[in-house]
């Protein structure tokens, strides 16, 4: 009875945990908890942004928040400003954060392990002092307020409700897309530059290629989200974008798992949950997260998804590397041939 019990979790456990993120909400009407709901949508976005870069290609990123925050001050700007139309402006907002990510993606071949953790901490709190000291762009420490909130057809999109419909068929575009990419050739590609860069560039690989790729694509998902939630609070400020951000979502990501989206939406869902259900300790909420955060690791480095068993680290992709076309050169202008020999990538 165990053993079917948790047969069933294993198979079906994303799904209704999906269920109850809908059905909650829709079924409470509370403003209350559309906010939390919607924010648990966001962080679910900036989680898997996170562990896009470090779970599956073994780049360490300590600051994804500065994706973040240029993806909601690009979309704020570009909708009050240049009269974007808000639907328009967030995509925007993730793909100038995507430029920025491609930017930091050169340091990124060159860094490794805590260096490009510490590289990109480094860069974060650049953006977050160019936030506060450029105050023609951001007004600074005051922030900007009233921002657009999104339309369709010209209908505003103002209650908690339609703007949870909205964020949350965003995130199953996203989620969408990605289990695809991680379930391709590209997937494959981006776990052998976590296992071994030398194996993999041996075989062909363009490792300078899907390493910027990955950062690219990271920086894109999380910039979207920092655009979401800035039509969603309609204020930002360079308070919204410390530091203390980029290590609670490195939390949801390490309670997921690495290399695991379902993990993915499973740790922001909780942790999310948490940080409200926690609200009354204040600061100390820092303390609990620090020690989840090394309890995980010491004693189930594999997150939610290793306890539930759903997902090891070549999750979804072939058991048998034999399976895929070899990758020859691969990267822009490469040529790919057919793997004849088992084993080979």
């Amino acid at each position: 009875m165990k053993n079917t019990f948790r047969s069933f979790l294993n198979r079906h456990y994303l799904k209704m945990l999906a269920l109850v993120l809908v059905l909650i909400p829709l079924a409470s009407r509370s403003q209350y908890i559309y906010q939390v709901a919607i924010t648990c949508c966001i962080y679910c976005l900036f989680t898997i942004s996170v562990n896009l870069v470090t779970g599956f290609t073994g780049q360490l990123s300590l600051g994804q928040v500065a994706f973040y925050a240029i993806g909601a001050y690009a979309s704020t700007l570009f909708s009050m400003r240049l009269s974007i139309p808000v639907l328009i402006a967030m995509p925007l907002g993730g793909l100038v954060a995507a430029f920025f990510g491609f930017l930091i993606g050169f340091p990124a071949l060159r860094l490794s392990g805590v260096y490009l953790g510490i590289a990109t901490l480094g860069f974060a709190e650049i953006v977050r002092q160019v936030s506060l000291v450029w105050r023609d762009l951001t007004r600074g420490p005051l922030g900007i307020n009233r921002i657009p909130r999104p339309e369709i057809f010209g209908i505003l999109i103002d209650s908690g409700l339609e703007y949870f419909i909205l964020i949350l068929l965003m995130l199953a575009l996203v989620y969408v897309a990605m289990e695809r990419l991680v379930r391709s050739k590209v997937g494959l590609v981006l776990l052998s530059l976590r296992e071994d860069e030398v194996a993999a560039s041996s075989l062909g690989i363009d490792v300078s290629f899907y390493k910027i790729l990955a950062f690219v694509l990271s920086a894109f998902i999380a910039g979207l989200a920092g655009a979401f939630m800035a039509h969603f609070i309609t204020y930002i400020s360079p308070s919204n974008f410390i530091s203390a951000e980029s290590f609670l979502v490195l939390s949801m990501y390490v309670l997921g798992g690495p290399a695991s989206l379902p993990g993915s939406i499973a740790g922001a869902i909780l942790l999310s949950v948490a940080s409200e259900a926690l609200r009354f300790l204040q600061g100390y909420r820092q303390i609990f997260y620090a020690v989840l955060l090394i309890a995980v690791i010491l004693y189930k480095p594999e997150g939610l998804s290793g306890f539930l068993g759903t997902t090891k680290i070549r999750a979804g992709l072939p058991k048998d590397l034999g399976e895929m076309d070899l990758v020859k050169n691969t990267g822009p202008g490469a040529s790919t041939e057919k793997g004849k020999k088992e084993g080979t990538l």
